[in-house]
């Protein structure tokens, strides 16, 4: 009896300390969700954003939960789910991540969280926070947006500008060209900052990130050790792949929101040194949109994206010719087949004009509708003409 006691005291006060925990813990739930349909008007041709010549009403609808435990002290724990229609609504976490206040400016954050890339980084996924059916595709372009890591926020008043510091440090893993050679690859070692800074109807944002690549992309890899069989250096086969090599990110944009003028532009550069993707990878967008009254908003947008062809790596390469090994460039010359092989990958050219409306129909919920026209200079298979509506709700 007495062991039972001795046992049964601790539990007894994890117990109280269980229920003492649950009486300060204050937990808030909010949500949101995106239903929209598309279809690509243009036949024989690929898929954009996931829309093929049918209507798909899944591919970019979501729904997602987001749960805020305020453990008090200035602790708190914050995670999201996130159920995506091109997913199979399967639903996964896209931030867990616990947070401490150092000070009243100052935050401390660990756990998944959301790479400062763009202006509507943290609001990626909610269709209602920004005026279209989806960000721009041309600057919105990589296919990662969470890392795991740690994050320090620093607010600052600097005259009448208020002024966000974030400092990012961590890794990712994820599975990158998922449509053309879905490859699971890393990104070490990533560290950035992220300013953003506001005044009254003006704010902008400039971010740097910079990381380790490695994605063995297989077709490459194969690639490389031809190249290396008919006598290419190490040097210049290192050129072809992403091991180790430092990825850099530079962006930066603005929004003015001023009367019924809304005006929103972005634009970045990135690139992954010594690798196949060593060529600048531009891109930026300009949004005009003009409230006709509290509810209705027209707006029309210009994107463009451009990589320039490489010429320095298939000219590291010696100048011979692939004899008959069953590959696909049996006969051609290995300088002329690497160049294949690079801008195949890489060199990429295009414009997207869209325009459309925002429909705020309720304090929650906004419907949209957005037509996009995408002209391809590299490749009219590329070309697209896009119609797509949806509902954007928050809760």
């Amino acid at each position: 009896m007495k062991k039972v006691l001795k046992l049964g005291l601790p539990l007894g006060v994890a117990a109280l300390s269980m229920a003492s925990f649950s009486t300060y813990a204050d937990i808030r739930f909010n949500g949101f969700a995106s239903f929209v349909v598309g279809q690509n008007l243009e036949d024989d041709v690929a898929d954009y954003v996931g829309y093929g010549d049918d209507l798909s009403f899944r591919n970019e609808s979501l729904f997602a939960l987001q749960a805020i435990a305020d453990l008090g002290d200035g602790l708190s724990a914050t995670a999201q789910i996130v159920s995506r229609g091109s997913d199979d609504f399967d639903t996964k976490f896209a931030w867990a991540y616990l947070s401490y206040e150092l000070s009243d400016y100052t935050t401390f954050r660990a756990g998944r969280l959301r790479l400062p890339f763009y202006l509507y980084s943290d609001f990626l996924d909610v269709g209602y926070a920004y005026p279209w059916v989806r960000p721009s595709t041309a600057m919105y372009n990589l296919p990662f947006s969470n890392y795991d890591g740690v994050s320090l926020l620093h607010n600052k008043l600097i005259g009448e500008w208020d002024v966000t510091f974030n400092f990012i440090a961590g890794e990712l893993e994820d599975t990158f060209f998922k449509d053309t050679s879905p490859t699971r690859g890393s990104l070490n070692n990533m560290f950035g900052l992220s300013t953003s800074f506001s005044r009254e109807w003006f704010s902008g944002y400039f971010t740097y990130i910079s990381g380790e690549v490695d994605i063995p992309v297989a077709e490459v890899q194969a690639f490389a050790n031809l190249a290396t069989a008919l006598g290419a250096s190490q040097s210049a086969t290192d050129e072809l792949l992403m091991n180790g090599d430092t990825g850099t990110f530079i962006g930066a944009g603005f929004n003015i929101d001023y009367d019924k003028v809304s005006i929103i532009g972005e634009y970045s550069v990135n690139n992954t040194d010594d690798s196949f993707r060593q060529e600048d990878i531009k891109a930026g967008y300009l949004s005009f949109g003009y409230r006709v009254n509290f509810s209705f908003m027209p707006y029309v947008s210009f994107e463009t994206y451009e990589v320039e062809a490489n010429t320095s790596i298939a000219a590291g390469m010696p100048n011979v010719v692939i004899p008959a090994l069953g590959t696909q460039f049996d006969g051609f010359p290995l300088q002329a087949a690497t160049s294949a092989i690079v801008n195949g990958i890489q060199q990429d050219e295009y414009t997207v004009t869209s325009f459309g409306f925002r429909y705020d129909f309720h304090p929650a919920a906004a419907f949209k509708v957005q037509y996009s026209s995408v002209d391809n200079d590299i490749n009219d298979f590329y070309d697209a003409e896009l119609i797509s509506a949806g509902v954007d709700i928050v809760f």
